[in-house]
């Protein structure tokens, strides 16, 4: 069985929650379907002007790395699956 999230949260509480799901799910091999808005381009593919946004929230670098971390360990960005 598959433990479902639909989460919306501030960039500033993403580490809180990445940490609650590593430790009392993911590291006990649960399954998780993580879905929400997360605000995040990961991506410069994902933005018209990505040069310009290299200091805006939403395209950080340690929000690039929160996401890369969530691939790296078996996360799939089903979006990017489908339609890139």
């Amino acid at each position: 069985m598959a433990h479902k999230a639909s989460i919306f949260l501030g960039n500033t509480l993403l580490a809180e929650y990445q940490n609650r799901l590593d430790y009392q799910l993911h590291s006990q091999g649960k399954q998780i379907i993580l879905t929400g808005d997360f605000n995040t381009a990961h991506q410069e593919i994902d933005l018209a002007n990505p040069k310009e946004n290299l200091k805006t929230s939403g395209f950080l670098p340690e929000e690039h790395l929160w996401i890369d971390y969530y691939l790296e360990h078996g996360f799939v960005d089903i979006w990017r699956q489908f339609y890139l």
